[in-house]
């Protein structure tokens, strides 16, 4: 199966358009396996959002999705890759790349006549499609070779209210050099530094809040 064809085409999970449309045959297979398993497409198009989800942030596409759809039932999708619990549409993502994701910027303070130092950590911060909010709160860890290096509490208020992503820009100030943990922050790649949001909070654009244990 041309796998690279399957990849170049990747359409938006709500809509109807055929899956596969270069390879008639992929898509035939995929009519069969619909009747076969009586699956509508909009709960064709549900399984893949739910599975799209559940890689995050590894981006996938609908060739991924049939190679390991094919073989396996409606209920048994369900089972590996079922619908995100409201808590967990909330989720950190380094911005892009090692270089990109940390900045050291200084000033200087004339009260203490030092050069203060701060290190912005650059985040984004997956939530809920097509739902406008206003603010979010939580706390925003780092893991490191498994073991919690470090952990701020964030609240989130932007100008303006926002759907799907959030830029997030952490900043550790004022930033010491001779501490372990500040240094790890700044050198460790992205890779090996794991961001974990835990929301606490969410005020939504038309004013409504939902608060999570």
């Amino acid at each position: 199966m041309r796998m690279d064809l399957l990849d170049a085409y990747d359409d938006d999970p709500h809509s109807e358009a055929p899956a596969f449309p270069f390879l008639t045959g992929s898509q035939d297979s995929l009519n069969e396996w619909k009747q076969q398993h009586k699956v509508s497409d909009r709960q064709w198009n549900e399984l893949f959002a739910n599975y799209e989800a559940r890689m995050y942030p590894k981006a996938v596409s609908r060739g991924d999705w049939w190679e390991l759809a094919k073989s396996r039932t409606p209920a048994q999708l369900n089972a590996a890759y079922p619908p995100l619990m409201p808590r967990e549409w909330y989720a950190a993502t380094w911005l892009a790349g090692f270089s990109s994701s940390r900045e050291l910027d200084s000033e200087y303070d004339s009260s203490s006549r030092q050069r203060i130092y701060t290190l912005t950590l650059k985040l984004q911060l997956r939530t809920p499609p097509d739902v406008p909010i206003r603010e979010v709160h939580g706390r925003m860890s780092f893991l490191k070779d498994g073991k919690r290096l470090f952990t701020q509490t964030i609240a989130e208020v932007p100008d303006v209210s926002f759907t799907d992503r959030l830029l997030v820009w952490l900043k550790i100030s004022p930033y010491n050099d001779s501490d372990a943990v500040h240094r790890d922050l700044r050198y460790t790649e992205d890779s090996m530094l794991t961001p974990i949001f835990n929301v606490s909070r969410v005020v939504f654009a038309d004013g409504t809040e939902q608060k999570f244990d």
